[in-house]
């Protein structure tokens, strides 16, 4: 059993691959349980912001760009995104 600080809290983790035997040793499960913590404090202080603020948008703008819909023209933008076609 490892435990390693994230955000403040320890959280507890028990890792068991095939072939290993019952778990690793606790050096291993401490390396791991430290890069799950980092990995969680990146995903949620740089990813996860990047990922919902610069790459839906742009996946949302390729897709009209790509249907010939894509304007800059905020009113007709509008109306494409929310009034129903007809």
């Amino acid at each position: 059993l490892a435990q390693a600080q994230c955000g403040g809290k320890f959280v507890s983790l028990r890792v068991t691959l095939p072939g290993m035997g019952a778990s690793m040793s606790r050096e291993t499960e401490v390396k791991v349980a430290r890069a799950s913590a980092k990995w969680s404090q990146l995903w949620s202080k740089t990813l996860h912001p990047f990922v919902h603020h610069a790459c839906i948008p742009m996946i949302f703008a390729y897709g009209l760009w790509y249907e010939g819909e894509f304007t800059l023209d905020p009113i007709t933008l509008f109306n494409k995104i929310i009034l129903p076609s007809e």
